[in-house]
């Protein structure tokens, strides 16, 4: 009775120990949250617009209200500017010298369903191209996203791979820039090369405006139903001028992702 009753006694007195000292850290805890900027767990941070100023380091202006777009506007064609080749070439008719089986992908609908614009849309960061060659230097603004060249071969073809489901139908590229230079333009291509890298086609777009920030779309007409089976796809992009003056922001591409149907989901009671 009494081994007993002093187990007892000694639960309690634990229990009051382990209290105490959870409220002390939990006192704690809030205090030091409290003299700390980042937010507590679970709450979202407020991200604070930053405006920079266009200056030799880089820095590009940028409005803090957001710049709103429209639906992509063709203003350039697949035959118009240069070619994203070393020489500048435009593509030969390649025909692919081998054809693989493919899986059946569901149709695009056809008649009064057929898209008249786009469904999904894919972005990509001026900082993620890199140059095809290593004559050429650059850095990236101050932000993290957008990209110029500092000397070198300002002509170099940049590139980053196009990685899209199988199936889907490619309708625009749009080119977000940064241009002040009214003498020079970027040119970006979206290119289809065959299984052993022969170029097959591609459409290109160029700044069009030098008033800064802005952005400029080509139409990709007739679509094109990405194929991986025989091809590849790939954004290319040339700056043409080393300058913080003229920098790559990104690239969007907007394509048509066709319904799948599915089984139902069949539970087993």
């Amino acid at each position: 009775m009494h081994r007993r009753l002093a187990t007892w006694i000694l639960l309690a007195v634990s229990a009051l120990l382990v209290g105490t000292w959870g409220s002390t850290l939990v006192t704690q805890a809030a205090s030091s949250q409290s003299g700390n900027s980042a937010p507590l767990l679970g709450a979202a941070a407020t991200p604070t617009p930053v405006a920079y100023s266009s200056s030799a380091s880089g820095a590009q202006a940028i409005a803090s209200n957001a710049m709103s777009e429209a639906a992509p506007v063709a203003n350039s064609s697949a035959s118009a500017g240069p070619s994203s080749s070393t020489d500048g070439s435009p593509p030969a008719a390649v025909v692919p010298t081998s054809v693989e089986p493919r899986p059946a992908l569901a149709a695009i609908p056809a008649g009064a369903d057929a898209p008249s614009a786009y469904n999904r849309t894919l972005r990509y960061v001026g900082s993620v191209f890199k140059p095809r060659a290593s004559d050429v230097s650059y850095a990236v603004g101050s932000s993290g996203g957008c990209v110029y060249v500092t000397g070198g071969n300002a002509n170099q073809v940049w590139s980053v791979p196009l990685v899209l489901p199988e199936g889907v139908q490619v309708q625009a590229l749009r080119m977000y820039y940064y241009d002040t230079e009214a003498s020079y333009s970027l040119y970006g291509w979206f290119t289809k090369y065959d299984l052993y890298g022969n170029l097959v086609q591609e459409w290109n777009v160029r700044s069009l405006s030098s008033g800064g920030n802005s952005y400029d779309d080509v139409a990709i007409s007739p679509v094109e139903t990405i194929d991986y089976n025989n091809y590849s796809y790939v954004i290319n992009w040339r700056p043409t001028y080393a300058s913080p003056n003229l920098q790559l922001c990104g690239f969007r591409v907007f394509y048509y992702q066709a319904a799948y149907a599915s089984l139902p989901l069949v539970v087993k009671p």
